[in-house]
């Protein structure tokens, strides 16, 4: 099932807000508040810095006793979590820094997606549609705390500011990391018995 919680959340927390990216080494531009030109060539130095940063801390890992699906993770959500941070460094205006945590949780959709097929191939048969309807619920209570949120940017029920977009998208952000993180280690600890019970 594919996730739409992107759409979902620019309609939430931006409502006036419209995302124009280019391919080019065009500017983004955004509204109510215009977040620093981000260009193509920015993304390239980040992405290079990051990559430096992975080999240190995948050699840490290395000396850990991880399965590899534990350090395929870990080096994953450490570039998520690391280019955040990079980008939030390059701008951080508020749209800024929704904009890079909104990319995050893309990144932590695909992981989310992909934990979930990985964890229900593994499942027993009699097991899969436990699983299925989790995700399920678990779909379903996403939806309506994206609800209790957009009711919650109403100036009725808070201070105002622009700083009440990062709040809200920063609870976006936590439960759907937390799901894929559930997901995650729910798959590792079959595959950790797996390669135990083989030894």
């Amino acid at each position: 099932m594919k996730f739409k919680f992107s759409i979902i959340v620019c309609i939430i927390l931006l409502s006036c807000s419209k995302k124009e990216e280019s391919k080019t080494n065009k500017e983004v531009h955004l509204s109510p508040e215009v977040a620093i030109p981000y260009f193509d060539t920015t993304n390239t130095r980040i992405e290079k810095e990051i990559e430096k940063e992975v080999v240190a801390f995948q050699n840490k890992l290395n000396k850990e006793s991880l399965t590899k699906p534990a350090i395929k993770f870990s080096i994953d959500t450490f570039k998520i979590e690391l280019k955040n941070r990079k980008r939030q460094e390059f701008d951080y205006s508020t749209q800024g820094m929704n904009n890079a945590v909104l990319d995050m949780i893309d990144e932590y959709k695909k992981l989310n997606d992909f934990y979930f097929t990985e964890l229900l191939n593994l499942l027993e048969k009699e097991d899969k549609q436990v699983l299925i309807n989790s995700q399920r619920d678990w779909l379903k209570f996403s939806e309506s705390e994206f609800k209790l949120i957009e009711i919650m940017q109403n100036l009725k029920y808070n201070s105002g500011g622009s700083i009440q977009s990062n709040f809200a998208i920063t609870i976006y952000y936590e439960i759907i990391k937390s799901r894929t993180e559930q997901l995650f280690w729910h798959y590792n600890s079959i595959i950790d018995r797996q390669e135990n019970y083989t030894k």
